[in-house]
């Protein structure tokens, strides 16, 4: 079976609740076979059978409100030989060297699969690391400043072996590097660099306590259309409004997840509609009320305002 990687949110407990949720209780059955504070490895019963799993995948991106990429594995690299590879200091080289091109074999074959063409062909590439834990002395000292370099170098290597015509990386800004402060790439930056192409790539580095977990992304979440929702819309109030995200999970814990359509949501405190706006975008019908008039009125305008933006008719 095929297994595929979840890059978690900020509450990656939330996160995880919610995405064992939905592959507890939704059609897409699966289970999660390992996880850290900022992945999870999810396996399907089924959707590595369907030839349009791609799709499903985003279908499933799109019901998420804690989850903002999923990747599918190529293969895995075990804890140990990371940290044999990369110690915090290295006493006998030989044997560093040894254990990296463990690494390099594996990584040769991962690109084959992620680029499944390659002699003559222009590449690019990310590449984007998820530790256990970001604030991990080992993440800043050693996976950004020493394991990330040599990713960049000997990909670039690796496919000019390969006879690519040419290769190009995503370069981190120096000084990230050098105080080991880096986040990996956003979600909107897959967009902008054309990285779901056939040869253009971020490749996910997802570390547990296990082992790392080398991915291709394909679908993420689109922070930027939530934050239009949120923020575009004629009538707000953050300091009392919910996060779209929140909204999201909230309506998966509901588990109503067979024709939404048909299915009701009421919020009887609507304020200025937050709720009600991200559920009319999961095909819910939506209800809500309020003490205040002057609420019901800006949530009205505001529904009127999406319904505009997303070109469907008014009722």
């Amino acid at each position: 079976m095929d297994n595929f990687l979840f890059v978690l949110g900020r509450n990656f407990r939330l996160s995880l609740a919610e995405l064992d949720n939905i592959l507890k209780n939704s059609q897409f059955k699966g289970r999660i076979q390992d996880y850290s504070a900022n992945i999870a490895v999810v396996e399907f019963n089924s959707l590595h059978n369907d030839k349009y799993y791609v799709n499903k995948l985003m279908e499933l991106q799109f019901l998420l409100g804690g989850c903002q990429k999923i990747a599918k594995i190529y293969d895995f690299i075990n804890i140990k030989d990371i940290y044999n590879a990369f110690p915090l200091k290295i006493d006998k080289y030989t044997f560093v060297e040894k254990v990296r091109k463990k690494i390099l074999h594996i990584l040769g074959k991962v690109l084959e699969q992620i680029f499944p063409r390659l002699k003559n062909q222009s590449i690019f590439f990310a590449v984007s690391i998820y530790p256990n834990l970001f604030e991990d002395e080992y993440y800043s000292k050693v996976l950004v400043k020493h394991f990330l370099p040599f990713l960049n170098k000997e990909i670039m290597n690796i496919l000019r072996e390969k006879e690519v015509k040419k290769s190009l990386y995503y370069e981190y800004p120096e000084e990230n590097i050098k105080s080991g402060n880096l986040n990996p790439i956003f979600p909107h930056h897959l967009i902008k660099y054309g990285l779901f192409n056939e040869d253009r790539a971020e490749i996910i580095f997802g570390f547990t306590e296990e082992g790392v977990y080398i991915a291709r992304t394909f679908t993420a979440d689109d922070p930027n259309f939530k934050k239009k929702i949120d923020e575009e819309r004629p009538f707000k109030e953050f300091k009392s409004s919910i996060s779209p995200k929140l909204a999201l999970m909230m309506f998966n814990f509901l588990n109503l997840f067979q024709e939404r359509e048909t299915k009701k949501i009421l919020d009887p405190f609507v304020g200025n509609g937050t709720i009600l706006l991200f559920a009319l975008l999961q095909d819910f019908q939506i209800y809500g009320a309020d003490f205040d008039q002057v609420k019901i009125n800006n949530t009205i305008r505001n529904i009127i305002w999406l319904l505009e933006e997303i070109e469907e008719p008014i009722p």
